[in-house]
Order: structure tokens, then sequence, then C-alpha cells
């Protein structure tokens, strides 16, 4: 095994790209997790979430890095939103077909993705910019425990994590509502006529 080269960690051009390379796994995470999570035994079930873990820190990790070491690029923010949609619609489209979850909730929280998405390219336009907000934030911290749940699926130590993942995805699916006529609001109380 080679070994790490510590000079290379100290090169401005390889810590610009870490959040990248940690974009792109997270993008490489999606069919590995469609391909094990139908099989839906006690240890494909498990695998899955574990893996879906790891993607999700990656998501926290890449801004991070990025913010810290001023290592924020155009394509990371272009890949990285793009990724996140991937990743979490790619779960959730998973869940509905081994009916672990209720499509229609699926349906809000997709059409809520793609009308936050266009609205943010409208405010870009119009030299907005529309951060994210608390609710926001909740959304998707719930959202993406509630997947967890849905994919373990069965009871482990007694804890049931089926219920806890419905009953978070129901949160999920709440706070995306109100995010949204949030993210509306403002973009409106500010835009130009």
């Amino acid at each position: 095994m080679k070994p790490i080269d510590v000079n290379r960690l100290k090169d401005k051009r390889f810590i610009r790209n870490v959040p990248n390379y940690l974009t792109g796994f997270r993008v490489l995470l999606i069919p590995v997790i469609m391909i094990i999570l139908p099989f839906q035994t006690r240890w494909t079930d498990l695998i899955s979430v574990i893996l879906f873990a790891i993607g999700s820190i990656t998501d926290g990790l890449d801004g991070y890095i990025a913010r810290k070491y001023n290592a924020v690029t155009k394509i990371g923010k272009l890949l990285d939103p793009i990724a996140d949609k991937m990743y979490v619609s790619a779960a959730l489209v998973m869940l509905v077909s081994i009916e672990r979850i209720n499509p229609w909730a699926v349906v809000i929280l997709l059409t809520r993705e793609f009308a936050i998405s266009g609205l943010r390219v409208i405010a870009i336009e119009d030299d907005i910019k529309i951060p994210v907000g608390n609710w926001g934030k909740w959304k998707s911290a719930l959202q993406m425990l509630g997947i967890g749940g849905l994919m373990i699926w069965h009871t482990y130590y007694d804890f049931p994590f089926r219920l806890v993942g419905n009953i978070l995805i129901y949160l999920a699916v709440f706070f995306s509502i109100t995010s949204a006529i949030q993210y509306f609001r403002k973009y409106f109380s500010i835009a130009p006529t």
C-alpha cells in the first residue's frame, strides 16, 4: 500500500477538490444502495442504511471542508445540490418500489424539491439569494433520518425503526410544505414585479 503523501494533503489544488470528490463518492453510492436494498433481508437493510448514512455524512462534510478551506468551486456549487437531490430521490423511489413508504409522501417531498430548485434558478436571474432556512434544514434532517429508519425496517433491540421512520417522514412532509411556503413568500416579497 502506498503511503499518504503529507505534502499532497497540503496542496491547495488537492484540498479544493476534496469536496467534489466527496460529492462524486455520494453519487457512486446510489447504484450500490439501489442494488442491495431490494433484497430486504436484515443484513442488506443494515448495509443499505450504513451506506446511506456514510453518504449523508459526506453531504455535510463536503460543505464544511469547502467553507473551512475556502474550497468553494463553481462546479461544486452545481454538483452538490444535484447530488443531494439524486441521493435522496433515489432512496425515496427505492423505498416506494419495495413498499416501505407511502407514495404520496414521496410525491410531496420530490415536488417540493423541484419547485424550490426552480425558484432558486429564477431568484438567481433576479439576483436574489434565498438561503436555506431553519424549516428547510429540519426537513432535510428529518427526511434523512426517516429514510434511514425505513431502510432498516426491522426491529432491532426492541426499537421500532419502521414506526419511527414513518413518523419522521411525515414530519419531513410537514416541514417540506412549510419551508416551501416560506421560500416562495420570501421570494415574492423581494422580487421585482
